[in-house]
This record gives structure tokens, sequence and C-alpha cells, in this order.
């Protein structure tokens, strides 16, 4: 009597061929469908003069590339100079709300009100769902996307008291004779 030869598990009953849990029961058909809004399927797009005092406006969509419906009344923000755009409201140019989403529908390009540019670097966020009515998405952490720019500073004005081309004043050499340069006593 051998227990190898007169009953073999791996003969009698192979889990792999018997009763293969990948091919039986495959969770995969069960999952549940979820919504996933994305901005950063697009670049945002500016409009105006990189120039102080002008006035921008950012432009992008929102795209659902999850297998789930996405709720109606989600709502995407536009801020500047705000890394947390998505929790937070400082540096809000303005809001738009959108209606429900179908896997990989895209919306319509949203344009930010005008913002009044100030020389430096800035970043302009896009952020979707800000306020969570899509309970359910695959994925929270991609709902912003951002774009650096630089507003140049802006050259010198002229001084008005100096037209062009003229000088005032009587020039005059700080020196003595030959070239020693001048010498400054303190007084």
């Amino acid at each position: 009597y051998s227990q190898s030869s007169y009953y073999s598990q791996s003969s009698y009953y192979s889990q792999s061929s018997y009763y293969s849990q990948s091919s039986y029961y495959s969770q995969s058909s069960y999952a549940i469908s979820k919504p996933d809004l994305v901005t950063n399927h697009q670049d945002i797009t500016i409009t105006g003069a990189l120039t102080t005092g002008t006035s921008l406006t950012f432009t992008s969509t929102v795209k659902n590339q999850g297998s789930g419906d996405a709720a109606p009344n989600s709502i995407g923000r536009w801020c500047i100079d705000n890394a947390s755009c998505y929790t937070n409201t400082n540096g809000q140019i303005n809001t738009h709300t959108f209606g429900g989403f179908s896997p990989g529908l895209v919306s319509s390009p949203r344009t930010s009100n005008g913002w009044t540019a100030t020389a430096g670097s800035h970043t302009i966020w896009w952020c979707a769902d800000v306020t969570n009515v899509v309970t359910n998405e695959s994925n929270e952490s991609n709902n912003c996307h951002s774009k650096q720019f630089t507003v140049p500073i802006p050259n010198p004005a002229p001084d008005a008291s100096c037209p062009a081309g003229q000088s005032f004043g009587n020039p005059q050499s700080l020196g003595g004779a030959g070239l020693n340069p001048a010498v400054v006593e303190n007084f």
C-alpha cells in the first residue's frame, strides 16, 4: 500500500485542472464599474498676451475615463497659484457645473473668467469634481491638472523729465590735469 501510488492528490484532484478558480469564477466579470474624472487628457490653453495688466483666460475640458457613469452636478474649479485647488478656494477664478458623464465622455471646453496678469511665474490649476459629488470614482488623485507660465517683468517706462537724445547738466572732469583720477575727500 503506497499512498503516493494508490491515492495521488495531484492526479486524482487537480485544483488547476478540475477546479480552476480563475476560469470557474472570475472576479473581474463581477467588478463594479466606476467613473474616473480627469483633466490631464488635454492641455490647458491660455488666451491673452502674457504681459502685466492683460486679462488672461484659461480653457480645458473634463473627461470620464472610467467604466461607469459619473453623477450630474459635479463642479470644476479654476485657481491661480494654488496647488490645493481641489480642496480649497484660495486663488479661485471661477467654477463650472457639469451634467452627468457617461464612460468616455469629454465635456465641451470650459473657459475661466478673466484673470489680470501680474509679473512673475504662475501656475493655473483646473480641477474636476471639487465638491465630491461623484463619490465612487476609481481614482480621486487625478482630478486636477496644471500649467505653468511666466508673465515677464515689464521694462521701466521712460523718464519724462529726460527726453530722448538730450542730456542735462554740464559734463565736468572730476580729475585734475594728467591721468590721475579725482580724489574725493570726506567732509
